[in-house]
């Protein structure tokens, strides 16, 4: 049985407890990390996530969160213990912690690499930040293999215990720099504002974010001033137009390692109870392909209630580009491991599905797929209904509201300036 390691405030000093004698202490890696503080009352939550790193390594995190305390007239909450663990023995590892408060402030950002033994159980990272949080504080544990040239991952964990996490998803967002705003085009700058007052605890962005070539100017020049304002809390997945780049440089340069490896692209992580993939559909998508094998071990390695798949070209649409058979092979594992939700862009328009399977055959145990290509850019007519097609438009713009519970999700389709479509749905969890 191994050790597991938790902090254990005591006389306003913080002491190391193993769960059975004999324990070791990880000095190596806790070293000017640990900041004490006054002794807080016993732990009121923990939180767990998982993530899989560039290298298909999965990371198990854990923030054990102290009792709300009352300190200038704000709510204040403890962080007792911030850790991972993985299946690795004794290997160099990158980790971060950072600690942000309610208002999403930034309170403390610690950084380290270490050689670390995992056959000793959980590593403790951070412990009491310098400036406790306040309000509906948040953890964000980053981790992966030192020197291995694969992007790390990352897990969001929140202190509260009532609130379900909000996403909003939308795809085919911003005009090319100096393009022309009219009512049905160019509409990113109201669309971002709208999410943003919003107040998300996550964005996807569906691919397609900056037109025409998704060059790194123009996600600087006219992506970064709307979306990127929401660049924090993005997770993004590539479309054809970034492709238009030459290895989609501008997309993985401007995003950084929140879009997973650039010879990928394709990554995972939760929010909240919800396991959630992203696919690349520019790259690689063949039956033979890596990433359908990638898919299938992240989805068997990952088997939570609930599970949402963002793609950016839809397996169905009604709209120009239509159905794409292409998508089939990884439309077809995520019914497999019974996943929930599938959330694709290319076609500017809106468009929800009955649940059904790769093959389009409506059915219980099938797949949900939303197309949300309402994000900014123009705004296309569908064509031929495809089967199975709930409800669909291009009247206007507008994005994607999904509240995130741990059996199910709340859909709500959020309109934008004089659009006058709107769209609301539960989606239970299989």
């Amino acid at each position: 049985m191994p050790r597991r390691w938790f902090a254990s405030p005591v006389h306003g000093s913080l002491r190391l407890v193993a769960a059975r004698a004999g324990a070791l202490a990880i000095t190596m890696l806790l070293a000017g990390w640990l900041v004490v503080s006054p002794a807080q009352a016993a732990t009121t939550r923990t939180t767990t996530g998982s993530c899989v790193d560039g290298g298909g390594v999965t990371w198990h995190t854990t923030v054990v969160w102290g009792s709300t305390y009352t300190a200038s007239g704000l709510r204040k909450v403890a962080v007792d213990r911030a850790s991972w663990s993985s299946t690795l023995a004794v290997v160099a590892t990158d980790s971060s912690v950072r600690t942000y408060d309610g208002s999403g402030r930034l309170l403390q950002a610690l950084n380290r690499t270490a050689t670390v033994d995992y056959r000793q159980g959980s590593v403790s990272a951070s412990r009491n930040p310098v400036n406790p949080p306040s309000g509906d504080a948040r953890i964000v544990v980053r981790v992966g293999r030192d020197g291995d040239g694969h992007a790390s991952c990352s897990v969001t964990h929140r202190q509260s215990t009532t609130a379900a996490p909000v996403v909003a998803a939308v795809g085919d967002l911003v005009c090319e720099p100096g393009s022309t705003v009219t009512a049905s085009t160019c509409q990113h700058e109201a669309v971002s504002d709208s999410v943003l007052a919003a107040e998300p605890n996550a964005f996807l962005a569906l691919g397609d974010n900056v037109y025409d070539e998704g060059t790194r100017e123009q996600f600087e020049q006219a992506y970064h001033p709307s979306y990127g304002r929401l660049k924090n809390i993005t997770s993004p997945i590539p479309g054809n137009h970034e492709y238009r780049t030459p290895g989609a440089a501008g997309y993985f340069g401007y995003f950084g390692t929140a879009a997973g490896l650039p010879t990928k692209g394709y990554y995972s992580h939760d929010i909240g109870a919800w396991h959630v993939v992203a696919l690349n559909t520019e790259q690689d998508v063949a039956a033979t392909g890596k990433q359908l094998a990638w898919l299938e071990r992240d989805l068997a390695a990952h088997p939570n209630r609930c599970t949402m798949a963002i793609m950016h070209r839809p397996r169905f649409s009604s709209g120009g580009h239509g159905s794409d058979a292409m998508m089939r092979p990884l439309f077809d594992a995520l019914v497999a491991a019974k996943a929930d939700l599938v959330l694709s862009g290319h076609d500017h328009d809106y468009e929800r599905f009955r649940p059904q399977t790769g093959g389009g055959v409506l059915s219980s145990a099938g797949l949900t797929q939303v197309v949300v290509g309402t994000g900014g850019k123009s705004l296309r007519a569908t064509t031929t209904v495809s089967t199975n097609s709930v409800v669909r438009s291009h009247s206007g713009h507008g994005w994607l509201q999904l509240t995130l519970h741990p059996t199910s999700a709340d859909l709500r389709y959020v309109p934008v300036g004089d659009n006058p479509f709107a769209d609301r749905v539960a989606i239970p969890c299989r």
